[in-house]
């Protein structure tokens, strides 16, 4: 069981070499056989044997905030409770902000600090570029349509990067990585139908790393949100503010 440890959060980012044993390996994209080096007893929250499904998006992030109340959370309990939140578009549509030329980052509960819950909305054909986590843990579930996630491999020389891992999630579908897993890129492939993604950052961050698949090479990217609370932010207004690590529609 891996879990989320708050007492390892650093100058807002976690001590990644102190907070777990990954033995699967790197780009795995399952968090089976995955275990807490801390030798800290099972968190409070470590069975998601005894989750009852959120009846709604508010009673979800009510939970999450209650999760997020303790010291150490598995990341199997959190996956679990997101994937078993049915999406319903009535109660996330005021979050949900398309762009025409690049995917948007929605910012929908800040999480006291400890997490932010944001929705990014695809057009079709947009996706990121590959990008890291900033050492944070990211859960990923679609609302809405269908994303493809391909897997990389931390690049160790200049050269193509190394794919490792190809999935496609469905709606009410959800994916976690982290950067001991390896980095990603996340498209809506459709070129007739919009996405939607309920992600969850825990602890938040505002910078990452992007790369460039042929050669490797990593650009630190700011990350910015284009609406808050279903209102528009001042940021992402040109092509300079675009947020994290962007692909315009293909």
């Amino acid at each position: 069981m891996e879990v989320i440890s708050h007492a390892q959060v650093y100058n807002n980012c976690y001590i990644q070499e102190e907070l777990m044993d990954i033995s699967s390996g790197p780009c795995s994209s399952s968090i089976n056989g995955i275990t807490s080096s801390t030798g800290k007893p099972p968190a409070k929250y470590s069975d998601p044997s005894t989750i009852e499904p959120p009846a709604s998006l508010h009673e979800l992030i009510t939970r999450l905030h209650e999760v997020f109340e303790s010291d150490d959370i598995s990341v199997e309990y959190v996956q679990k409770l997101m994937t078993s939140y049915k999406s319903n578009r009535k109660e996330w549509k005021k979050y949900a902000k398309f762009d025409q030329f690049r995917y948007t980052r929605n910012l929908v509960d800040a999480g006291n600090g400890k997490f932010n819950l944001m929705i990014l909305c695809w057009n079709e054909g947009q996706g990121s570029s590959i990008h890291s986590h900033a050492n944070s843990h990211c859960f990923l579930k679609v609302i809405d349509g269908k994303v493809k996630e391909e897997l990389f491999e931390w690049p160790d020389s200049e050269g193509t990067m190394k794919k490792c891992a190809e999935n496609e999630y469905d709606k009410d579908q959800c994916a976690y990585i982290n950067d001991s897993l390896g980095l990603h890129r996340v498209e809506n492939v459709s070129h007739i139908n919009k996405a939607v993604t309920l992600h969850l950052y825990s602890p938040p961050f505002d910078v990452c790393q992007c790369f460039d698949e042929r050669t490797g090479k990593a650009v630190t990217s700011k990350v910015t949100f284009w609406s808050k609370y279903g209102r528009r932010t001042p940021f992402g207004r040109n092509p300079d503010e675009a947020g994290c690590c962007v692909i315009e529609n293909n």
